[in-house]
């Protein structure tokens, strides 16, 4: 199997974890802060990491070292903001805000690297983006924006960068070492501010500790590691329409674990999302060939 097609494959099954987290953070945050949360997931992922994997983290080079500083403070940036605004809105409506990712990372790409994305992508991204606005209507067809959708979209702009971040560090760092520092810096931030801002607590309670453990181990310590191993193998622009299955996932899981229903003009969204992601795959041939090496490793932003 082609590297991209394989990376193509782990990615989704990355965005079917982190379509389930969205369930997962409303109930920890029933008995937990947000930055308390963020600490004991991210601390146990990376010291399941560091366990596993210390004689790759005892390699660890300055060039990782600092790359993994800058992707972990984006990375905090995004899940600190996007936690704190799943509080105040629905698993299944931040999932969908969530899925504006997709548009921000190739209009951040063209302005960071001054090259536009492919026209097949933008078609991708319009049918994309015109499932979310459906997914995110009410019964009358209005849009209905609480504060923690406000949140969670600011979110969404540390999510894009995190993307093209990986994109490109990921070709010239050690991808395990890359995941076990930006984890741990993610770890590190969220105490600091629990300390400052909240009264942490030991989180109590086997519904906690299991949405606690699922999200550390699989959506903390597998999903990160795989997502930087593999994504190095496609574009910026592919891996975020493969995220954009994020919010389908994440409503299917709000459905099975909360009761939480989809409208009609939902589903017809989740549709219109899929659409568009099988027609950036089917009709790009192009972005199936794997960048030649004279491209330079900026081409990947594309």
């Amino acid at each position: 199997m082609k590297k991209h097609v394989l990376a193509d494959i782990s990615l989704l099954i990355v965005t079917i974890i982190w379509g389930s987290t969205f369930v997962l953070c409303k109930i920890a945050l029933q008995s937990m802060e947000t930055f308390s949360f963020l600490a004991v997931r991210f601390f146990i992922a990376s010291a399941i990491l560091a366990l596993i994997f210390w004689k790759n983290l005892s390699r660890l080079d300055k060039n990782t070292l600092k790359n993994g500083l800058i992707i972990g403070l984006i990375m905090f940036f995004a899940f600190a903001t996007q936690t704190l605004g799943i509080y105040y809105t629905t698993p299944s409506k931040a999932g969908f805000i969530t899925g504006f990712t997709v548009l921000l990372v190739p209009l951040i790409s063209t302005l960071l690297f001054k090259k536009p994305p492919r026209k097949e992508s933008l078609i991708g991204i319009v049918f994309a983006i015109t499932g979310i606005v459906f997914l995110t209507m009410g019964s009358g067809g209005e849009l209905s924006v609480s504060t923690g959708d406000i949140i969670v979209f600011v979110s969404t702009f540390g999510y894009a960068l995190q993307i093209i971040a990986i994109s490109h560090y990921s070709t010239f760092s050690d991808s395990i070492n890359l995941s076990i520092i930006q984890i741990g810096v993610v770890a590190v931030l969220s105490a600091v501010f629990a300390l400052i801002f909240e009264n942490p607590q030991i989180p109590t309670g086997a519904p906690v500790w299991t949405s606690i453990l699922l999200t550390a181990v699989l959506a903390t310590a597998v999903a990160f590691t795989i997502q930087n191993t593999m994504q190095k193998h496609t574009t910026p622009t592919r891996a975020a329409l493969i995220y954009l299955g994020e919010p389908v996932f994440s409503a299917m899981f709000s459905y099975m674990i909360l009761g939480e229903v989809l409208s009609p003009k939902g589903v017809f969204g989740c549709a219109l999302i899929f659409f568009g992601m099988i027609v950036s795959e089917v009709k790009m041939a192009s972005l199936f060939k794997k960048p030649s090496k004279a491209s330079g490793r900026f081409k990947k932003a594309s």
